[in-house]
């Protein structure tokens, strides 16, 4: 039986997903679709989680299974990238506690809550990982006190360590780049140009403003894209990136960001080529339209290349003004 895989990157941990042996509804066509059921397991849509996959029970193996690790496991995921079958890279914010879920309560704060309600996860690690100010329009500089404020406390609540890991087909850490924990404090996403012989690694950490190019084996950073921990929008800073992506030539492009409302183009080298994007206005008459067409509040999602017409599309999230998705701008 042949079943597709996936790796996502949830709220707690990141959780491999085989595609199910059940085929959906699209695949069986509209005509055999259900009527009648209300939640179809493997069904896209509805109320499963993972849509057409089904989650493969044990993978990764849990931080706790390590000897002398067995108070802490996984924190926020925050991106997956596989370099290959058997080395598949993981960033984290760091990690919890290993606690069990408390038995299912019936609050009492209104008419019909139950917390845990029994599905995964039950903890929401992306509220519980550090740092905090991690939405759109928070400021990165305060984001380790914005935790702490939340009543945190770093080595009890969550501690700082395996921001970046590496596991192999059957789900064992087979490594864990430690020694750059202490220069993160958001890392929000890592990948390998496939244009790269050498297959450098390269992680966005959006509170620290830049972007971090590694050796494959992690021994060594060859060179960091940004002014380290300053915020900007101009040639030598970013403001919050989270995404990048490569041209065949080596020229790369980055989503920037959180707080900016561009994308940054750069040569194979590093250097600065050129940016667009700007601000959107909302409109007084309808609050929830743009003004001015095609601009965005943030970037935050991803970038679309077509190396075909040397074009990129970016898209747009998390737009605090908008009820809708802003336009998609495109250069060349």
């Amino acid at each position: 039986m042949n079943r597709a895989s996936v790796v996502i990157a949830a709220a707690g941990a990141s959780v491999l997903i085989a595609g199910s042996r059940w085929p959906s509804a699209q695949q069986r066509g509209a005509a055999a679709a259900p009527t009648r059921v209300a939640a179809v397991p493997s069904e896209k849509g509805g109320q499963d989680i993972y849509g057409a996959y089904d989650s493969v029970a044990g993978w990764p193996k849990d931080l706790a299974a390590r000897p002398g690790h067995e108070g802490w496991t996984f924190g926020a995921g925050q991106s997956v990238f596989a370099e290959s079958p058997n080395r598949i890279f993981v960033l984290q914010r760091g990690e919890l506690p290993n606690i069990k879920a408390p038995a299912t309560k019936k609050l009492g704060d209104a008419p019909s809550i139950f917390f845990p309600i029994g599905r995964l996860p039950w903890r929401d690690a992306t509220v519980s990982s550090p740092p905090g100010n991690g939405g759109t329009g928070q400021p990165a500089e305060g984001g380790v006190e914005a935790w702490a404020r939340a009543g945190n406390k770093m080595g009890v609540d969550a501690r700082w360590e395996h921001c970046i890991m590496i596991f192999d087909a059957a789900g064992n850490l087979v490594d864990a780049w430690t020694q750059y924990d202490a220069i993160l404090q958001r890392p929000h996403f890592v990948a390998i140009s496939p244009y790269d012989a050498e297959k450098h690694v390269w992680v966005v950490d959006d509170h620290k403003h830049v972007i971090h190019e590694f050796t494959n084996d992690g021994t060594r950073e060859v060179r960091t894209i940004g002014t380290y921990g300053e915020p900007g929008a101009d040639d030598k800073h970013f403001n919050r990136p989270t995404f990048i992506d490569w041209f065949p030539d080596g020229t790369f492009v980055v989503a920037d960001g959180y707080n900016g409302t561009r994308v940054v183009k750069f040569d194979k080298n590093g250097k600065y080529v050129t940016a667009w994007g700007q601000k959107g206005i909302t409109s007084t008459a309808s609050p929830s339209i743009r003004a001015r067409a095609g601009c965005s509040s943030t970037i935050a999602a991803t970038i679309a290349r077509r190396s075909s017409t040397r074009t990129a599309s970016s898209s747009t999230s998390g737009n605090s003004a908008t009820t809708r998705p802003t336009s998609i701008c495109s250069t060349s």
